[in-house]
Order: C-alpha cells, then sequence, then structure tokens
C-alpha cells in the first residue's frame, strides 16, 4: 500500500486481520452446526438428503453473509479514514483483488465439480488453494503479509495429502468407507484450522491494538 499513510496502512492491516478472523471462527461454528445436524439426523434415521441439502445451503448463504458484512464493514471503515487520492487509488487495488480471488475460486473450485464421488476429500485441496490465492493475493497487490493464513492454507494441503495417502485406496475397494472417512476427516481439519486460524487472527489484532494504545498514551 505504498499509495497510503503510514497510520492508513496500520489502520488497514489491523481491520482486515480482524475481519478475517471473524470470517474464519464464524465459517467453522457454522461449519461445525451444519456437521452436528447432520450427524443427529442420521444418529435418529431421519436422513434425507433433500433437508440435508438444503440445511447447508442455507448455512453456507449464512456464513457468506457474515463474511461479507464483516469484510465490508471493514473497508468502510478505511475508506472513512482515507483522504480522497487514497480512495481512488485504493479502490483500483480492490478491484484487481476480486478479480484474482473469483478466478482463484473458479479455478480451485474445478477439482470438486470433476470428482464429485470424492468432493469431501478433493474439497480439502480446494479450500487449501482457496487459502494460498486469499494470502498470496493480498501479499502481491496490499504488499501485506497475513501470515495465518498461508499455514492454514498449507495444513490443509498436508491433511490431503495424508488422508489422500491413507484412505484414498479405500475409492476402488470399499467405496462407503471412503465416503465415510473423507467426510469425517475434511470435516475435522476444516472445523480445527478454522477455528484455530480465526482465534489467532483475532488475538493478533487485539494485541495491535493494545500495543499501539500504550504506544500513543506512554502506558508500560
Amino acid at each position: 500500500m505504498k499509495y497510503a499513510r503510514t497510520h492508513i496502512k496500520r489502520f488497514w492491516a489491523f481491520q482486515n486481520r480482524r475481519a478475517l478472523g471473524i470470517s474464519f471462527l464464524s465459517f467453522a461454528i457454522i461449519f461445525g452446526i451444519g456437521i452436528v445436524f447432520t450427524v443427529i439426523l442420521n444418529q435418529f434415521f431421519m436422513y434425507n438428503p433433500m433437508n440435508i441439502f438444503f440445511a447447508w445451503i442455507f448455512l453456507l448463504a449464512l456464513a457468506s453473509i457474515i463474511v461479507v458484512v464483516s469484510l465490508t464493514k471493514a473497508h468502510i471503515h478505511i475508506a472513512s479514514a482515507m483522504n480522497k487520492s487514497e480512495r481512488v487509488e485504493h479502490s483500483k487495488y480492490v478491484g484487481r483483488f476480486l478479480i484474482v480471488m473469483i478466478a482463484g475460486i473458479i479455478v480451485f473450485m474445478l477439482p470438486v465439480v470433476f470428482a464429485p464421488l470424492a468432493s469431501s476429500l478433493v474439497m480439502l485441496f480446494s479450500i487449501g488453494g482457496i487459502l494460498m490465492v486469499l494470502y498470496l493475493a493480498i501479499s502481491l497487490i496490499f504488499k501485506h503479509r497475513y501470515h495465518e493464513i498461508a499455514i492454514a492454507s498449507l495444513l490443509i494441503w498436508a491433511s490431503f495429502l495424508l488422508a489422500l495417502f491413507v484412505i484414498g485406496p479405500q475409492y476402488y475397494y470399499n467405496p462407503p468407507l471412503f465416503d465415510a472417512a473423507s467426510f469425517l476427516v475434511a470435516s475435522i481439519v476444516v472445523l480445527v484450522i478454522f477455528s484455530v486460524t480465526g482465534m489467532a487472527m483475532l488475538v493478533h489484532s487485539s494485541n495491535e491494538f493494545i500495543n499501539e494504545f500504550m504506544q500513543i498514551y506512554k502506558i508500560k
């Protein structure tokens, strides 16, 4: 962000780390609710694919709304602190960022479309890829690095490779076992990594705010 003043850069970094932390944590909570809902229906023999499908659509829509609202509020707060020239330049960079993210999401969701029978496991690869695109887009476009996102991406990819090695052969020998195991692995990986990443980003942003407050008011 060469076009912005120093304090605007720091405010941008804080607001976005906080918004991303809320987004990760909210997604993990809603994803966990979806898993519990699915397991309960299966446990009480009330499994209905359509009900499960619509429940997940609703939960994912709710997660998307929370993410969009969180990031939009952060953007509004940042833009309000900028002067006119900074806002004009910033909007160009945001446009480039959105183009890269949309392209990245489309590219990394294609494997799920072409491998529907292994969608639970392949989803780990896709999510890891989207997170890596997010990390690289922020790093290259805005020149700021949120290392928590990169670590989350690498952990998800590592989990995908490990699961592919351990349970991948069951895809041919025992498809029902593969489906159950891949769904379980993917659910645990996404839930744990997104929760930890969200909490780490929120704690980091809180520490930044506290340090900034202590510097301004000379608190030792």
